[in-house]
């Protein structure tokens, strides 16, 4: 049997000290799960409208509501996507409730046409 000795280094959770998964793109802390996406601690901002993906921005709380001079480009575009997924879902939201009216008169009125028949 042979022994090994192995050095591992791991990143701990700046809130909570537990292993950390999620760092600021910004300033480099570290958050856990928890902390980060559950605890609000890490906000996330996609690239895409329509979706989302490896290219996505995360940034901390302070970072966020206080970003350094370089990163307010930045931010302003992931900003704009984000407005925009937002209208879209309330677009398509009013366009349900419009497509669910229009099939209930549709359905009622070709009961109607079919009563007359």
């Amino acid at each position: 049997m042979v022994k090994v000795k192995e050095t591992v280094e791991t990143e701990k959770c700046d809130k909570c000290g537990k292993d950390a998964g999620y760092k600021c793109d910004c300033c480099g802390a570290d958050f856990c799960y928890d902390c980060g996406y559950a605890g609000k601690g890490i906000i996330r901002y996609v690239h895409a409208v329509h979706f989302s993906g490896s290219e996505d921005l995360r940034l901390c709380v302070k970072c966020d509501t206080s970003p350094p001079p370089e990163l307010i480009p930045t931010l302003e575009a992931y900003k704009a996507i984000a407005s925009l997924k937002v209208e879209e879902e309330k677009w398509y939201e009013g366009f349900r409730i419009r497509a669910k009216q229009a099939e209930v008169i549709a359905q009622q009125r070709l009961e109607a046409f079919k009563k007359k028949a």
